[in-house]
């Protein structure tokens, strides 16, 4: 249960000069009670007290309306409100977050020269709370004065009933004075409809915690001078964004288990050339295991990250604005997580490459014992990879000690898988393969063929049978 309170003040007057009936207007309480009710305690204040009149007309123009006949009823509204007013003389204004004046043509009789009323109104002023009105509400704080003694509408914007308005409806010889002049003799810059009767709404000063829907109509209304101060300038981006993290669908498939790996596992693997596929096939998923884990571990980072980043505005910002800087810092994230990862992966190529680090599976450098004649004692043979390709009736050289080399993955049957020579001078073209290895590439380490692979053969269970005639370890993999 909230404990503020906002103070509704009505009129106690109930004739016009011509003698017509008036007071308070019905729809100008009902609809802001309804508001502002779910939110806050609303007390009801009248000069007299007790009864407040309600002008009868508003009565019977509201008769179709269903939030004003449904405020006539409400017994809450009547008996502890507009029936059972409180004197403004006993109000303390220290009680009250924010004074709201209905409106009607009764107020311009009583509230302007009400001493209670213009003393409770100037405490709330001063104290930095709210001072609100609809229609011709604004004449009860036409005698209210700032600390200077200057009116607090001098200088300020304001709305009102119009003087338009009262020539239409044919009151302007039944009040005291029009409201609309009163305002603009007191130095107000008054603001109104291009339309009679068009709804208008001013606000000048602070207005103190208003509602998402106020703020929005503020902000629509007055987009460049609008100036909304939050009490809390920083939020985690924890508190209102919600990051999911989704991998590529393989990082969570059998084709990292351990089961798959060791099932593509083939001791002699280094005897095959690079561009056959049994020579990487265990390493590159043990490798995409490994590297599906790095990239989980480095995205949480940067979630973390993301999520321990303050949003900082001192102003109330639009929730377009809001999503706009989410999806900004949520993109940067995604770069940043994608920079770590590629700059990891790039240090690892070069790393390798500078220092001549030597693959095990002997497909970046020839690490042998080798003899050109049977008869010759064999030397140590120490050299990197060089691939040879026919493009367009040209020779392609690439050594894998400078360049990244890659030729489609395949099946394939060396001459002399114990000669060294086939793979330090790599002739792709020469072998005919016996079978492919759709979307993965051979390479001069399983690194950078992992990099150019695009895994089309997993996504075919033809490709798949293919796989297990050559790894028949498989078939229990996949049954699985």
């Amino acid at each position: 249960m909230t404990h503020k309170k906002v103070l509704f003040v009505l009129t106690s007057h109930d004739k016009l000069l011509n003698g017509h009936p008036t007071g308070w207007y019905l729809p100008e309480a009902a609809y802001p009670y309804y508001a502002l009710e779910p939110y806050v305690k609303i007390d009801w204040a009248s000069p007299r007290g007790g009864k407040a009149p309600l002008d009868p007309s508003s009565i019977d123009k509201s008769k179709d309306d269903y939030i004003c006949v449904q405020f006539l009823a409400d017994e809450k509204a009547k008996q502890g409100g507009y029936e059972n007013t409180k004197k403004l003389s006993e109000i303390n204004p220290n009680d009250y977050v924010a004074l709201f004046y209905v409106g009607g043509h009764g107020p311009c009789f009583d509230l302007p020269e009400d001493e209670f009323n213009i003393k409770l109104a100037e405490a709330i002023w001063n104290q930095g709370k709210i001072l609100s009105a609809i229609c011709h509400g604004p004449v009860a704080l036409v005698g209210v004065k700032d600390v200077d003694g200057k009116s607090i509408f001098a200088g300020r914007r304001a709305t009102s009933f119009s003087n338009e308005e009262e020539e239409q409806v044919k009151t302007t010889d039944a009040i005291p004075f029009l409201v609309e002049t009163r305002l603009k003799e007191l130095g107000a810059k008054f603001e109104k409809n291009n339309k009679a009767f068009g709804s208008h709404v001013t606000v000048d000063g602070q207005l103190s915690e208003p509602s998402l829907d106020t703020f929005q109509q503020l902000q629509a209304q007055y987009p460049e001078s609008l100036i909304c101060p939050c009490v809390t300038i920083t939020i985690p981006y924890k508190e209102f964004m919600t990051v999911e993290i989704l991998l590529h669908q393989i990082c969570s498939s059998s084709f990292i288990s351990q089961e798959w790996i060791t099932a593509l596992y083939i001791p002699d693997a280094s005897y095959y050339g690079p561009i056959d596929f049994r020579a990487m096939a265990s390493s590159q998923f043990e490798l995409l295991k490994t590297l599906c884990t790095s990239v989980r571990a480095v995205i949480l980072a940067v979630l973390s990250d993301l999520n321990n980043t303050q949003l900082v505005t001192t102003r109330v910002q639009l929730a377009t604005q809001i999503e706009t800087e989410a999806k900004a810092r949520d993109q940067q994230a995604q770069s940043d997580a994608l920079s770590r990862i590629n700059d990891a992966l790039k240090l690892i190529e070069l790393t390798t490459r500078g220092n001549q680090l030597v693959s095990a599976l002997n497909t970046n450098y020839v690490f042998a014992l080798y003899s050109y004649m049977e008869d010759q004692l064999p030397f140590f043979l120490f050299s990197s990879t060089v691939w040879y390709t026919f493009v367009n009736n040209q020779t392609i050289k690439c050594d894998c000690s400078q360049n990244t080399c890659s030729y489609p993955a395949g099946f394939y049957q060396f001459v002399d898988s114990q000669n060294p020579m086939p793979r330090w001078f790599l002739k792709p073209q020469q072998y005919n393969a016996t079978d492919v290895a759709p979307g993965f590439v051979g390479s001069c380490t399983p690194l950078e063929s992992l990099r150019q692979t695009t895994f089309i053969c997993l996504y075919n269970a033809t490709c798949i049978a293919k796989l297990i005639n050559y790894f028949p370890q498989l078939a229990q993999v996949s049954e699985r």
